[in-house]
């Protein structure tokens, strides 16, 4: 039967493409980080702050907050979140997503 097989390749290559951007957050977010170490900024890191460094695509629609980045990836919602080292405003960041905590 070829529609179940359909479906698991859609849900496997949604999760690429998450898995992929996660990567380029994390990228985004050390770079955002360094920057502000750099230039001696106190300025808290924010997701908009990293999506703004970032250069992602593959997603059909998002939405962003503070801490937040839902992205819908072919009928599939990924809520990436922006966690910092020691809960410090200006710690140094790491990105996750909520429902896969081992990528």
């Amino acid at each position: 039967v070829a529609i179940p097989k359909y479906i698991d390749m859609k849900a496997e290559a949604s999760d690429s493409t998450a898995s992929a951007i996660l990567g380029g957050l994390r990228d985004a977010a050390t770079l955002v980080y360094v920057n502000r170490i750099v230039s001696s900024s106190t300025t808290p890191i924010d997701m908009t702050a990293v999506l703004g460094q970032a250069q992602i695509s593959g997603y059909d629609t998002y939405s962003i907050s503070a801490n937040t980045l839902t992205l819908q990836i072919s009928g599939q919602q990924y809520a990436y979140r922006l966690v910092k080292v020691g809960g410090l405003a200006t710690g140094q960041p790491n990105i996750i997503i909520q429902e896969q905590p081992s990528w």
